[in-house]
């Protein structure tokens, strides 16, 4: 009896497809042609000898045209003619309800957030030597982010190889993460003076559901919790020897039994204007909310802050955290206290509160839907994956410092007069924070 031999699928990679020296796009390109030509030849054919139909000179002129170029293909003799022209994408040449749709942000404020990340005058050299603009970047990023689209989709957007998307939107991750990571990291000792405002917009936020507290008695300034994303399974490469398949740990190392899938996991302080200022992770599903609480050492961080003053601000937390120096959540209830129904009511208020946490990461996910769509997020495939959402935090932050959101507008709306100066209060905190790290 025979054996069988299974042979090993071919790995499919861009190269094994294309036509020789040319991107997928042109390749795509000459093979509709291929396509086309084919089509002519069985149409002149059929008016040859059904019809008695003479061929013109410009229809032989278009038949030569096509099969020269089928045959310079499979000679790899690619005419110069043949190759695309790509021209360089600028803010200016997309509308107004584009820029809104696509990008996240107003055409007239693109060019505002191109220059507070420093890319208005940057060239990048991509890893396969092709080059592209700051603002390419930037574009080809916020696209991505926001669409979540195929890259194949975008290809037909920005006229670009599949190819040169795909490593701008690595080479975006890398930078942000190179020159703007510290703005989630680093930056409390920075928000350190705007505490009193923080714990007088909340203290003035309790007031409104009954909970009265004196002005300058309440200490609150921020809410901490974690967030998960989502991701596929990771595979373990099934081969035909079993031998050479990889151990199901991969899996188990990203897998929560409780919530029964795998994922990505986050620890963010959120400020009430909005704005994340300190972010923890990724860490893996696997582990558990204390764990990266206490591997953060968030506590320590705002307790070494406020060293010899006075006052202690406080972030508060939800109810499976433990209660700290500076880090607290609700009352513990003790029978027969008699200030039960005080603790009480102000837990109801402050779980009412801290609501606006949870609202920051559902605006992260709709402002730039990919982060949330775990059949984008494999971890094996896109080794870089688990830093998207600490990317989409920082231009989230962006966002919130020009637009506001649903968390600033809730906390602010009895400390400011209006919508614009919550606006200008956070704008001019984020500029003021990025001239800070300059000088530093």
């Amino acid at each position: 009896m025979s054996k069988v031999i299974l042979r090993k699928p071919r790995k499919f990679h861009s190269a094994s497809y294309r036509c020789h020296g040319l991107s997928v796009l042109e390749s795509n390109e000459i093979r509709a042609l291929i396509d086309m030509t084919v089509v002519l030849l069985k149409l002149f054919r059929m008016k040859l000898v059904i019809m008695d139909y003479m061929l013109t000179v410009n229809e032989i002129y278009l038949l030569v045209s096509l099969v020269q170029l089928i045959i310079s293909v499979h000679t790899k003799e690619i005419p110069n003619t043949v190759r695309r022209w790509y021209r360089t994408i600028r803010i200016e040449m997309f509308s107004e309800h584009f820029c809104k749709d696509k990008f996240g942000f107003l055409k007239s404020d693109l060019p505002k957030l191109l220059q507070m990340l420093r890319l208005n005058d940057k060239v990048f050299r991509l890893r396969n030597k092709s080059k592209v603009t700051g603002e390419e970047l930037l574009l080809f990023a916020l696209a991505r982010f926001r669409t979540k689209c195929k890259y194949s989709e975008l290809a037909t957007i920005f006229e670009r190889d599949y190819a040169i998307l795909s490593h701008s939107f690595i080479v975006f991750i890398e930078y942000m993460l190179d020159n703007f990571s510290k703005l989630l990291t680093k930056a409390l000792n920075y928000w350190l003076p705007y505490f009193p405002q923080f714990a007088e917009a909340i203290r003035a936020k309790i007031s409104e559901y009954g909970v009265d507290f004196a002005r300058g008695s309440y200490f609150i300034f921020g809410f901490y919790d974690d967030t998960v994303l989502e991701s596929r399974r990771p595979g373990a490469r099934p081969q035909y020897n079993s031998n050479l398949r990889n151990s199901n740990r991969i899996q188990e190392s990203f897998y929560n039994g409780w919530k029964k899938h795998h994922g990505f996991k986050y620890q963010t302080l959120e400020l009430p204007n909005g704005i994340a200022a300190d972010v923890f992770g990724p860490r893996s599903f696997r582990r558990n909310d204390l764990l990266l609480l206490q591997e953060s050492t968030l506590n320590d961080k705002i307790k070494n802050l406020q060293i010899g003053r006075n006052v202690q601000y406080k972030a508060y937390g939800d109810g499976i955290f433990p209660i700290q120096s500076h880090l607290i959540g609700k009352h513990t209830i003790i029978p027969g206290n008699i200030i039960n129904d005080r603790l009480k009511s102000e837990n109801d208020v402050m779980t009412k509160i801290r609501i606006c946490n949870e609202w920051s990461y559902g605006f992260t996910g709709a402002l730039f839907p990919l982060v949330k769509d775990k059949y984008f997020t494999k971890i094996r495939l896109s080794p870089n994956c688990a830093y998207w959402y600490f990317v989409a935090t920082i231009l989230r932050n962006c966002y919130v410092c020009l637009y506001g959101n649903t968390s600033s507008s809730f906390s602010f709306s009895t400390f400011t007069s209006s919508a614009s100066t919550i606006l200008l209060f956070s704008f001019n905190c984020f500029v003021s924070k990025l001239d800070f790290f300059e000088l530093t």
